[in-house]
């Protein structure tokens, strides 16, 4: 009789971990309101963070963690190029936004 198969210490370890609220894979925002709107809600912090102002502001890529509420790292389409933003929110449609931090020059292509 052949043992059952196991998996080994890192598909364990992952699969734990995703259990756990692990970040998602990165998402289109196409759409996706609670997205488009944690985003919204950011700006002025993002921009107040960055000493910049921005005309272009466009939600258009991100990952989720589910936590006591949901984690976001949203890519935004601004005037000069793409931010990368990390916000909090609460549980519920209309829950609390708290902007966590962002980092300016990125590209398309550039990873979270």
């Amino acid at each position: 009789e052949k043992a059952p198969k196991t998996k080994s210490f890192s598909q364990k370890t992952t699969s734990y971990l995703t259990m756990l609220g692990g970040a998602s894979n990165v998402k289109d925002v196409a759409g996706d309101e609670l997205v488009t709107g944690t985003a919204t809600a950011i700006k002025g912090d993002v921009e107040k963070a960055l000493g910049k102002t921005f005309n272009t502001w466009e939600a258009v890529k991100y990952t989720s963690q589910v936590v006591n509420g949901v984690n976001y790292q949203i890519k935004i389409k601004v005037d000069d190029g793409y931010v990368h933003a990390s916000a909090h929110r609460a549980p519920g449609e209309n829950g609390t936004v708290t902007f966590k931090e962002a980092a300016g020059g990125k590209t398309l292509e550039d990873g979270f």
